[in-house]
């Protein structure tokens, strides 16, 4: 087991958690998978946008609710066919624009 009392403990603590989300093999960390999901919620309307994530975390999953609750927007989630860990999530955003921005 690592001690954590030791500037060494807390550098072999760290990098083992970091090849351990690495190994999970997704696009993005579990920390952030709820973000990377909100931002694909609001995405344009014309084409559906994807994003391949490892398995998903309590809080993307409570995300996805909350998308589906006040956005309207369903995901489609099915398995990716490399292997068993990772998912891979698609939806047609709202497609909500940034009204103050000027366009030429």
């Amino acid at each position: 087991d690592v001690s954590l009392a030791t500037p060494e403990g807390v550098g072999r603590c760290a990098a083992r958690r970091l090849l351990a989300e690495i190994d999970l093999d997704g696009v993005v960390d579990t920390a952030h998978q709820s973000i990377v999901l909100y931002f694909l919620s609001l995405a344009e309307e014309i084409r559906p946008g994807r994003v391949r994530l490892s398995r998903l975390s309590p809080s993307a999953a409570q995300m996805l609710r909350h998308i589906r609750d006040f956005l309207g927007i369903v995901f489609q989630i099915r398995e990716d066919q490399g292997d068993g860990e990772s998912v891979v999530l698609s939806c047609v955003g709202a497609g909500i624009t940034n009204t103050a921005r000027r366009t030429f």
